[in-house]
């Protein structure tokens, strides 16, 4: 879900790709990867935890599952977002999961192919107790390990 290799038909490609959201993949292949992923997101939302992504093509994309965890193990579909098949043009999704639980939660995207065959993406983290605070700043986690999210905040970090 998260690159495409071009590969003419009658050759085969080792391929390191990232992306955006600083996904990488490691493949040999002689086709096109199905949905390039740009990114993956979510935010806490007064009516409830809004996910956003945005794909930079398609093939062959039935759509998309929306799973949630309360413990990155046990996943549930909360929804379905309808893919755009085959296209090479950028597309942007979004979800509101309009019923959250409290505390943290876990969510992914199941990619789905018109033939059956499914990818997940990177699985993202909302933390619901920030709905209460939802006018303060809040960066988390602390001390900040690889990444910092920054909740209701301006200006840039170094």
């Amino acid at each position: 879900m998260v690159a495409k290799a071009l590969a003419s038909a009658n050759t085969s490609a080792s391929v390191d790709i990232g992306n955006a959201a600083g996904q990488f993949v490691f493949f040999e292949s002689d086709v096109l990867v199905p949905v390039e992923l740009v990114f993956f997101r979510g935010q806490v939302t007064k009516t409830g935890n809004l996910l956003t992504w945005q794909t930079a093509s398609e093939l062959n994309n039935e759509g998309f599952h929306i799973e949630r965890s309360s413990n990155a193990k046990d996943w549930k579909s909360i929804g379905f977002v309808q893919g755009n098949g085959t296209t090479l043009e950028q597309h942007d999704y979004e979800f509101l999961d309009n019923a959250p639980t409290s505390g943290i939660q876990y969510y992914r995207l199941k990619q789905l192919d018109f033939d059956g065959q499914y990818e997940y993406s990177d699985i993202i983290v909302i933390n619901e107790e920030l709905r209460m605070k939802n006018d303060e700043l809040v960066v988390f986690p602390n001390p900040v390990q690889e990444r910092l999210t920054i909740v209701n905040g301006q200006g840039s970090a170094t």
